[in-house]
C-alpha cells in the first residue's frame, strides 16, 4: 500500500544509546530507565521506561498510558543539549527533579508539569516531535525499514496529553492503515489519540498474525481463541488492564479517566 499525501516525514534511524546510564535532574543515577538514540544535532540522550517510545523532542510515550512525560537523561549534570529540560527544578510548579514528570495539555502549544491544574500557575512550550527508533519501536514494528512515514497531525487533546490519561481501550485491528504507515505516526506533544492509534494498530496487526499463525497448528477445530488485546499489560509504575472484547472498540476521541505515573 503507499502511503497517503499526508505521510511527509520518517522515523530517524539514528544510533541507539542503549547501556549507558542516566540520571534525573537532580544527579542521581535513574536505574528504571533505559537510554534513548541521541536525537540529531544533539549530545545527550533522554532516558525513558522500558517498553516505552522515544520523541525527538526529549520527550517520553507510554503505549499503555497514551501519555507523554519527561524521564532522565545521560548527562548527570544535564547541561548538555539533549536533556528534556522540562518540569525539571523544584521552583517550577509540578517540577520533580528526583523523578519523571508528567505532561499535561494546557491551551494551543502550551504544557504543565503533571496535571492540567497546573495550568494556571505555570506553562510553556514543547517544540514538535517525531518517534526514534529505539529497541521497543523496533521490536513492535518489525523491519524498521518498512517504517518509513510519519503522519503529521495537529489539533487540540483535552488531558489525554497528561501522565494521567487512562487507558483502557484499542485500536481496530481492521482500521485500513498500512504497517508501516502506522508505525511512523510521528507527532507534536499535543496530539497522543492520534499517535496512540497507530501504535495499538501496529500491536494488534502483529499479535493478530502470530495468534493466527500459531492457533492453525496448536488449536483442535472449534476451539475459540482470546483475542490477543484480552491479556493486561502491567508495568512495575502504571498497571493498566486492557478489556476483553468481542469486536476491538474504536479509540475514543477524548479520554476522562486519569491514572497517574508514580
Amino acid at each position: 500500500m503507499h502511503a497517503p499525501r499526508w505521510l511527509l516525514a520518517t522515523i530517524p534511524l539514528v544510533a541507539f544509546a542503549s547501556g549507558q546510564k542516566c540520571y534525573w535532574p537532580d544527579g542521581r543515577e535513574a536505574t528504571s530507565v533505559v537510554a534513548c538514540p541521541v536525537a540529531g544535532g544533539t549530545e545527550a540522550a533522554s532516558c525513558c521506561f522500558r517498553n516505552h517510545y522515544c520523541m525527538s523532542n526529549g520527550l517520553c510515550f507510554s503505549k499503555t498510558e497514551l501519555s507523554f512525560y519527561r524521564g532522565a537523561c545521560t548527562d548527570q549534570d544535564w547541561t548538555t543539549s539533549g536533556c528534556p529540560k522540562y518540569c525539571d527544578k523544584e521552583d517550577v510548579v509540578g517540577g520533580v527533579p528526583g523523578r519523571h514528570a508528567g505532561i499535561a495539555k494546557c491551551e494551543e502549544n502550551k504544557y504543565a508539569c503533571q496535571r492540567s491544574g497546573n495550568c494556571a500557575n505555570y506553562t510553556f512550550g514543547v517544540p514538535a516531535g517525531v518517534m526514534l527508533l529505539n529497541q521497543y519501536l523496533q521490536a513492535d514494528i518489525g523491519d524498521p525499514a518498512a517504517a518509513t512515514a510519519t503522519a503529521a497531525v495537529s489539533g487540540t487533546t483535552s488531558e489525554a496529553s497528561a501522565a494521567t490519561c487512562s487507558s483502557t481501550a484499542a485500536a481496530a485491528a481492521n482500521s485500513g492503515i498500512s504497517t508501516g504507515a502506522a508505525a511512523g505516526i510521528g507527532v507534536g506533544v499535543g496530539a497522543p489519540l492520534a499517535l496512540a492509534i497507530g501504535i495499538l494498530t501496529i500491536l494488534l496487526l502483529r499479535e493478530k498474525k502470530k495468534t493466527r499463525v500459531a492457533l492453525s497448528a496448536q488449536t483442535p477445530a472449534g476451539t475459540a481463541p482470546a483475542p490477543p488485546w484480552a491479556k493486561s499489560e502491567r508495568t512495575a509504575y502504571a498497571p493498566v488492564e486492557i478489556q476483553s472484547q468481542t469486536q476491538p472498540p474504536e479509540l475514543p476521541s477524548n479520554h476522562q479517566g486519569r491514572h497517574e505515573l508514580s
